[in-house]
């Protein structure tokens, strides 16, 4: 695969303001309450190649906030060295301004639905979650091969049992790698490295407690949201040895040669 295009994107919420941003049906931003927020990385992982769909939903924006309250940005790097840097915008999401169609007064209600789409030359990249199986519609509370997944992962924690946990993370590492070919950073090795770090400080676990757990089926069922129904994260782990580092993360997981994978 040639890969000359690295889509990054950034969000960006304002005081007392809400969102939830999806990508292809998958979660990008899923902002726990209201509040002040931004996020911004790479994301060729979560890309088609070609036709993308960006879903938000705008929860709170209250009027004072004014422009921008809410806004979603995809762009390339033109120039990474430039000062501000040279970047090209590929789509762009905000709200209010998305309401101003010049027809009158804007309607701020929320909460507001936004479904848009944009095309993007992803060099030849299909994600493995495209093509995995569509499974059919899974319980909130999973199902027993989904339950015994993130049992597995939360265990290897418990023991500090890195090897273990890497192994179970492999597909996630592979597929950043090979969304973004060439990038250091990107390197299955490289975050490999960084996982084994972390360890090393000892993060630990609450007990799993699978009924505080949300499973949703999204991206017609090829892939399956693990969340909190509190709005924490499913893996929430301060280290031992330096409570600043913290292992903290939802989960993807997606079908994979028969069983469920974590990808993302």
């Amino acid at each position: 695969m040639k890969q000359a295009n690295f889509l990054f994107y950034s969000v960006n919420v304002k005081a007392a303001s809400w969102a939830r941003v999806y990508l292809n049906d998958l979660p990008l931003h899923a902002q726990k309450a209201p509040g002040v927020d931004s996020h911004s990385t790479s994301i060729n992982q979560m890309l088609l190649d070609g036709e993308n769909a960006l879903t938000v939903d705008v929860l709170a924006a209250p009027e004072e906030r004014g422009a921008g309250a809410v806004s979603v940005h995809f762009y390339t790097v033109i120039d990474p060295m430039t000062k501000p840097m040279k970047i090209s915008t590929v789509h762009l999401f905000s709200f209010p301004e998305v309401l101003d169609t010049g027809e009158g007064p804007k309607d701020r209600r929320v909460p507001y639905h936004h479904e848009s789409r944009f095309t993007f030359d992803n060099g030849g990249f299909s994600p493995i979650w495209a093509s995995a199986p569509a499974e059919d519609e899974v319980d909130c509370r999973g199902t027993p091969a989904l339950r015994a997944a993130v049992t597995e992962l939360y265990e290897s924690i418990e023991r500090l049992d890195v090897d273990k946990f890497v192994d179970l993370c492999e597909l996630r590492l592979s597929e950043y790698e090979r969304a973004h070919p060439g990038v250091s950073q990107a390197r299955a090795d490289t975050r490999r490295d960084a996982l084994r770090e972390l360890f090393s400080y000892k993060p630990r676990l609450p007990p799993l407690d699978m009924s505080a757990l949300h499973f949703a089926s999204r991206a017609n069922g090829r892939v399956v949201h693990v969340s909190r129904e509190d709005g924490g994260y499913v893996l929430n782990a301060p280290a031992e040895r330096d409570p600043r580092r913290r292992l903290k993360a939802d989960l993807l997981y997606t079908r994979h040669l028969g069983a469920w994978r974590i990808w993302g």
